[in-house]
């Protein structure tokens, strides 16, 4: 893809009518990207560039207005406790929301939107599902 630097991709995700492509990247950025030309479309960056937070994981709303990102700090192999998902508007690449999540993981967690797009829930390897109201600063734990 055109404008990719030398990072490796953690996670790829298409938007619901298949006309953007995102990347979360361990350089900490989300790229919204065309998958006919290649051309990077938006960057998305939840913090400064010397931080050590990696973007792992991505997923697109079901509407395709919002994209959801999982970001952590990365220790020997591990992922750490300062983790957090962030939600961005996919047409301005305003931040919408972020919040934290208070679990150590060795793995990258899944994240998935409820079909109204109200919801995110993440999960992680030890066995626990987060389920968060957008709009609400609510988590639910299952």
């Amino acid at each position: 893809m055109q404008g990719q630097t030398n990072t490796r991709e953690a996670s790829i995700a298409w938007s619901a009518d298949g006309k953007r492509l995102a990347t979360a990247c361990p350089d900490g950025t989300v790229r919204v990207w065309n998958p006919i030309d290649g051309r990077l479309l938006s960057t998305y960056r939840g913090y400064p560039e010397e931080s050590s937070y990696y973007a792992y994981t991505v997923a697109w709303s079901p509407s395709g207005e919002q994209l959801a990102s999982f970001h952590a700090t990365h220790h020997e192999n591990q992922i750490e406790l300062l983790s957090n998902v962030q939600v961005w508007d996919a047409r301005t690449g305003h931040h919408i929301c972020s919040t934290p999540l208070d679990a150590k993981s060795h793995s990258v967690p899944a994240m998935a939107w409820s079909a109204d797009g109200k919801r995110l829930a993440v999960n992680n390897d030890q066995g626990e599902i987060v389920v968060w109201g957008i709009r609400s600063p609510k988590l639910t734990h299952i």
